[in-house]
């Protein structure tokens, strides 16, 4: 019977995740006609070209990625800095985003789309070498990848592949570095 109950648990809350899951997709597609037009300043201007205007604007349509969620509760006045020097990139499905061992210049926001995560391991036994690569997990609409190599300034954890065609928002290191030292320091006064 305790077996049963956990189980029962456990269907409930897989269907509420779903359900959670769903409601957050329905959102974000009614939200991307907006986003999209926000998103056009990064397209279509450099980031000296960008106005303030433009970059608030921006800021609002993306402000239901977790992300810009968290900077903005900590930092309020750096998510515009931080969009203002960020590049979107329009990716076609099958693109490889970046390679693991590379060195991390920056991280990315899933705008539109999803990419597969895949890690290459190599196992050797005595002379015999065999390399394999392996999914790990897929990243949808919200999500971001490429921020912890550049945290602990190692190469790239993973292999990154668009699953579709996805748009991605790319934020330079210097530009996240500079941000996270801002809120270190704002987390000190």
């Amino acid at each position: 019977a305790a077996v049963q109950n956990a189980m029962k648990v456990s269907a409930f809350a897989w269907e509420k995740a779903d359900a959670n899951n769903l409601k957050f997709k329905e959102e974000f597609t009614a939200q991307n006609g907006d986003v999209q037009k926000a998103l056009r300043a990064l397209e279509l201007k450099t980031p000296g070209e960008r106005s303030f205007g433009e970059m608030e604007a921006v800021r609002l349509a993306l402000a239901h990625i977790e992300f810009f969620r968290k900077v903005e509760a900590q930092i309020p006045h750096d998510v515009s800095a931080l969009l203002q020097h960020s590049e979107l990139l329009q990716a076609p499905s099958l693109q490889e985003i970046f390679c693991q061992g590379e060195t991390s210049d920056g991280m990315y926001i899933i705008i539109t789309g999803s990419v597969d995560v895949f890690i290459t391991r190599t196992i050797t036994q005595g002379v015999v070498s065999k390399t394999t690569s392996f999914k790990v997990t897929t990243l949808e609409n919200g999500e971001t990848f490429g921020e912890g190599g550049l945290v602990d300034k190692k190469p790239r954890a993973a292999t990154i592949v668009t699953a579709e065609a996805s748009q991605l928002l790319f934020i330079p290191s210097q530009v996240f570095m500079r941000t996270l030292h801002r809120a270190k320091e704002e987390e000190r006064l």
